[in-house]
């Protein structure tokens, strides 16, 4: 496993080498999640705010990966009828890594596409006067976008959509001395509308 890690690294160090165009930047989103389970009625809204990167193998574009990492805010969830803004839920991390297609139709406009995974870690506590309950939930995703670019000099901008839903869930709680691990089964999916500014490099 350790082997495997370490030859996961070194591509990741490599590819900037071996491939013809690249770019790193930051990006926005807004993700909204419908979580379509049984005996689950509930939507989560999430703001992402993420450092991005992608490396291309075309001298325009072409197949390429791409990937990011930054924070995960949750702003409100709905649950029923009833809607909470003020959440007891920390910042999460966000982070992804996935294949990536871009076509330019001319020097300036062209086409993104991504598919991959991502995953998110949230953090949350829950005082009940008697004791404190910690809660760390991390889910493992797989994700579609599409974005139109338009690139101005070494600038580049993004507004695409993505869209895709859970793989995996585990949450593990600790209350005191004690901690529990589940891994329910969670299903739903994600829509999140996004725009990113890049430096072409």
């Amino acid at each position: 496993m350790r082997k495997v890690l370490i030859i996961a690294v070194l591509c990741l160090v490599a590819l900037p080498v071996m491939a013809f165009e690249g770019q790193i930047g930051v990006s926005a989103g807004y993700q909204i999640f419908w979580n379509t389970s049984e005996n689950a009625d509930s939507q989560a809204r999430n703001a992402i705010f993420a450092i991005d990167g992608a490396n291309f193998f075309g001298s325009n574009g072409g197949f390429g990966v791409e990937y990011g990492i930054g924070m995960s805010d949750l702003t409100s969830m709905k649950v029923g009828d009833s809607t909470i803004n003020d959440t007891e839920v920390s910042p999460g991390l966000a982070f992804r890594v996935g294949a990536a297609y871009r076509y330019g139709f001319t020097d300036m406009i062209g086409i993104v596409a991504g598919l991959g995974v991502n995953g998110n870690v949230d953090w949350g506590s829950d005082d009940s006067g008697w004791s404190t309950a910690d809660t760390t939930t991390f889910m493992l995703s797989m994700y579609g976008k599409v974005a139109a670019d338009f690139t101005f000099g070494p600038v580049r901008l993004d507004a695409g959509i993505g869209l895709g839903g859970p793989l995996y869930v585990s949450s593990t709680t600790k209350i005191g001395d004690v901690t529990t691990t589940t891994e329910p089964d969670v299903s739903g999916f994600f829509l999140t509308p996004f725009v990113s500014v890049s430096y072409v490099y």
